[in-house]
């Protein structure tokens, strides 16, 4: 899906929102297009920068606001798209299944894959989460990132807003269990 696609659903789904609570009788196929398309073309031109979090720390958030703290590689870019708009401009499966499966050299195996079948090839509807020996490491390391580029971040997301409950997430507690 291109970024004016979903992020056009994304603001369709906020200004029905809006409307609902101003008891307005408008149809959501009444709104008016100029102003999706305005606030698309704002949000394209403010998004450019990267996010300070580190590809690792937005799937373990994703992980994290997961209620059932299995998330497939789709689940992930879909979620990350939603609080970074950056991330909407080119897909990430291949690199978050990478980050994921621990592809590179000398990384830590900070997640692992919940399937007891051998799987050949890339699954990106693998579901994955937390390995639990990481957690406290992952959690460390995200709010060590937090601390120092908090404004930066919060400039960056879609609902700046939404960050704190974003890292509270489901319960970090519970986090890689079985």
């Amino acid at each position: 899906m291109s970024l004016s696609k979903m992020l056009k659903l994304e603001l369709e789904k906020d200004l029905l929102h809006k409307h609902k609570n101003k008891n307005c009788k408008d149809n959501l196929l009444q709104l008016d297009t100029d102003q999706i398309h305005k606030q698309l073309l704002w949000i394209e031109h403010n998004f450019k920068v990267c996010p300070q979090l580190k590809l690792i720390h937005l799937i373990y958030l994703t992980i994290k606001n997961s209620a059932t703290e299995n998330v497939t590689c789709y689940d992930i870019e879909r979620k990350i798209r939603y609080w970074f708009p950056y991330y909407c401009k080119r897909k990430y499966i291949k690199t978050i299944y990478e980050t994921l499966s621990c592809m590179q050299n000398n990384c830590q195996k900070y997640f692992y894959r919940n399937s007891s079948l051998f799987m050949v090839g890339q699954d990106y509807n693998t579901s994955w989460t937390i390995n639990s020996i990481y957690i406290s490491t992952l959690e460390e390391s995200l709010m060590k990132v937090i601390k120092n580029y908090e404004d930066e971040i919060k400039s960056e997301m879609a609902h700046p807003d939404q960050l704190s409950m974003i890292l509270n997430g489901y319960g970090v507690h519970y986090l890689g269990s079985t």
